[in-house]
């Protein structure tokens, strides 16, 4: 799991909506032999905005799941991921209680 914080004055605005042109931008895509697809995430709403994805690298005979989850609040931007090789609902739970304990919904942190 990995979350990364950023303070972003005056430069939170249409965040979201950039990432989301670039998950997009990279859905399908082939990356080191490993086909991307991009999803979004059913996930708690977060912070003053947030957005959800599930992303898939498909290599052919492996597939990893990695839930990724992004808020924003005032000049406060978040990143949450998570990985479970055993199961991508363990590592989506993760990220919701992680969420939940660090107050990440007030960014209380």
């Amino acid at each position: 799991m990995a979350e990364v914080i950023g303070y972003l004055p005056g430069r939170t605005d249409g965040l979201l909506d950039s990432l989301r042109a670039a998950f997009d931008d990279c859905d399908g895509e082939q990356v080191q032999g490993m086909r991307v697809r991009v999803a979004d995430l059913d996930f708690p709403r977060l912070a003053d905005d947030s957005a959800a994805y599930q992303l898939r690298l498909d290599t052919g005979s492996h597939t990893l799941k990695v839930p990724l989850v992004y808020a924003v609040s005032d000049d406060l931007a978040i990143g949450l991921y998570a990985v479970d090789l055993d199961s991508n609902a363990a590592a989506k739970a993760l990220l919701e209680r992680y969420a939940r304990a660090r107050s990440i919904g007030r960014f209380a942190c």
